[in-house]
């Protein structure tokens, strides 16, 4: 990346910060191993959200910090009977069924493969192929709406974060079957 990168290619930073201060991650060598990933299509993945990425792959408990993150930002009311209330605990009932999925997918990676842990799903995909080409292509799917979720870009309507836990379940279920 030679050209500096203006606010679109940065992202949502102000919730890369919160994130990182959750995680007290706040040195700049503690982000020396997720900036090396990062790449420089930036239209396509602002720097933030690489590292949120990258963050979250690393421990999917860090999901729990992030989705608090988010609730801060998005100054969410607390009111229960509030549309925003109930999206907010959709959003929650996704992110804890897609944590389960990728706990699921990663126990099912070949054991010698020490990369497993931190490979993003769409690489790990590749490499499980006792999935179905048809599964494999509806993670790829819900991983979309995960990325929506996570990053706040196009979060689809409750109605539809339902149907997309359900079928996150279902999947999990699938691969948790094939486990040994």
């Amino acid at each position: 990346m030679n050209e500096p990168v203006g606010d679109s290619g940065l992202g949502r930073v102000d919730l890369l910060f919160n994130f990182l201060r959750h995680l007290n991650k706040e040195a700049p060598a503690d982000l020396n191993s997720y900036l090396a990933s990062l790449h420089d299509n930036v239209e396509m993945r602002p720097l933030a959200e690489q590292v949120i990425d990258a963050l979250l792959a690393e421990d999917p408990s860090r999901y729990e910090n992030f989705n608090l993150v988010q609730v801060d930002a998005d100054a969410i009311s607390l009111d229960p009977r509030s549309q925003s209330a109930r999206m907010h605990q959709q959003i929650g009932h996704f992110l804890t069924s897609w944590v389960d999925l990728e706990e699921s997918l990663r126990n099912l990676a070949p054991r010698e493969d020490d990369e497993r842990i931190a490979l993003p799903i769409f690489r790990l995909l590749d490499r499980l192929t006792m999935l179905d080409a048809e599964t494999r292509h509806e993670i790829n799917l819900l991983r979309r709406v995960r990325n929506s979720v996570v990053h706040g870009r196009d979060v689809p309507p409750i109605s539809y974060l339902a149907e997309a836990t359900d079928r996150v379940q279902e999947i999990t279920e699938r691969v948790r079957r094939i486990l040994p």
